[in-house]
């Protein structure tokens, strides 16, 4: 949870609306979603990625991800869609 609050700090210190929030979801909900890990690609396919997806480092152009995993130098991300959503138990 401290990696999510300094996250969360980081964010709002550029002026993000970021709120924290736990919640739990099925194994069967999960293993179905549609995944970016960041954190097992090369280099060179995290920093394309990147460019391309990321709102506050990169062009931001849509993709269609349900999940994404990436590490930010103070801990893991976790992005989900706002699709799933109603799979989740907060």
């Amino acid at each position: 949870m401290e990696e999510a609050v300094r996250y969360a700090e980081r964010i709002r210190s550029r002026g993000g609306d970021v709120e924290i929030v736990t919640f739990r979801g099925s194994g069967d909900d999960f293993a179905s979603m549609k995944r970016a890990d960041i954190v097992s690609m090369t280099p060179e396919q995290a920093e394309a990625f990147v460019d391309t997806h990321s709102r506050l480092y990169g062009d931001g152009l849509p993709h269609d991800y349900d999940y994404i995993r990436g590490h930010i130098g103070m801990g893991d991300e976790h992005y989900f869609t706002r699709h799933v959503f109603p799979n989740l138990k907060f």
